[in-house]
């Protein structure tokens, strides 16, 4: 059986989406990465989060 501490685990690991935002538009601003890269690099996060919060849902709905 999952606890209460696996939840916030879940719910503070699907925060760390505007850190990785960050550094994207650090990158871009500097110019050390294309248009394509950037795109790139947005439709993984867009995958990789889609999948973190399916998980935090799965998780969450352990608990109600």
């Amino acid at each position: 059986m999952s606890n209460t501490f696996d939840l916030e685990q879940k719910i503070m690991n699907c925060w760390c989406i505007t850190d990785d935002l960050d550094i994207v538009a650090q990158y871009a601003q500097r110019g050390e990465i294309s248009t394509e890269e950037i795109v790139i690099l947005l439709n993984g996060l867009k995958r990789l989060y889609h999948m973190k919060f399916d998980d935090l849902f799965t998780e969450y709905s352990k608990h109600v």
